[in-house]
């Protein structure tokens, strides 16, 4: 019975891909995503389009909770319960929040990222990608890219827009 409060979910809300291409280059260069019938051009622009969509979604959230941090102003001179309160209410709602902006990625860019990722190493020859030698991100970027892509976890710094930034490189890479 739901008496109006926020119901949280017994089992974790996240889910761990694992592709199983990630330890490895292409079992055989052969193998074909839903993009292996595209030019490396208009393989790049696919990416390019990809990724300004990914980075797009990050900003709607981080600016959904920046609201969400602004109409919680919680001053020293709040009696502590109204603060708990307060609190309490914005954690829900950076809960219900980030909850969204999970399913969401999953639902909208996880396995088009992973399908081009997979494109992009075919094309360029690449292992993956602790070989990926100079592509201009640094490590603590490419790590979050890489983890966000093998676990579909949004944990960290901006992961989309890290994810997003590394997949345009690599396309930027393509002859």
């Amino acid at each position: 019975m739901n008496d109006g409060r926020i119901v949280t979910h017994a089992k974790p809300l996240r889910q761990v891909y694992i592709c199983p291409f990630f330890s490895k280059q292409a079992d055989s260069p052969d193998q074909n995503t839903e993009y292996s019938g595209l030019t490396n051009s208009q393989l790049r622009n696919r990416v390019i389009a990809h990724a300004t969509e990914m980075r797009n979604f990050e900003v709607k959230y981080e600016n959904e909770y920046s609201e969400i941090s602004n109409i919680y102003q919680i001053v020293p001179s709040t009696p502590q319960a109204d603060r708990q309160n307060m609190w309490s209410e914005m954690t829900k709602k950076y809960e219900i929040s980030s909850n969204e902006k999970r399913t969401n990625f999953y639902n909208n860019f996880l396995s088009a990222s992973r399908s081009l990722h997979y494109e992009l190493l075919k094309r360029l020859g690449l292992e993956y990608p602790s070989s990926v030698p100079g592509h201009g991100l640094n490590n603590a970027e490419q790590r979050l890219a890489i983890n966000v892509l093998e676990t579909g976890s949004l944990n960290g710094t901006h992961p989309v827009a890290s994810l997003a930034n590394y997949l345009q490189d690599l396309a930027n890479k393509l002859p």
